[in-house]
């Protein structure tokens, strides 16, 4: 049985969306962001990232993470909304945090990034 707390995550009423809305606080946060900045978050994803479409990787982003996250807060397709959010950190993190190729102390701190991330 899991714990009490935890119960309250699946409540249809005002908590369960509440905590919800907490946990999913950064993906909305960072959606929000990209859109108020869409140029830089653009370069970034460009130069960064070096990815070849950057504004449409991005356009992509910001519709993942907003909509899986209103989906895990509303509870509608819960399930779905969570597994995306998941999928979508780890694919993220190997992008951002490519600690096997550094070396020496840089290595390893994008490894604790990239574990941080990932857990």
């Amino acid at each position: 049985m899991p714990p009490t707390i935890l119960l309250h995550l699946a409540e249809p009423t005002f908590f369960g969306p509440l905590l919800r809305a907490v946990i999913c606080a950064g993906y909305v946060w960072s959606g929000i962001a990209k859109i108020m900045h869409f140029e830089g978050a653009a370069r970034e994803f460009a130069f960064g990232y070096k990815f070849r479409f950057p504004k449409a990787m991005l356009i992509l982003n910001i519709f993942v993470v907003i909509v899986a996250s209103v989906l895990v807060i509303v509870g509608w397709q819960l399930w779905l909304g969570a597994g995306v959010l998941g999928v979508f950190t780890f694919v993220a993190t190997l992008i951002a945090y490519p600690f096997w190729k550094h070396n020496g102390r840089e290595r390893v701190q994008q490894l604790f990034i990239f574990l941080e991330h990932i857990s």
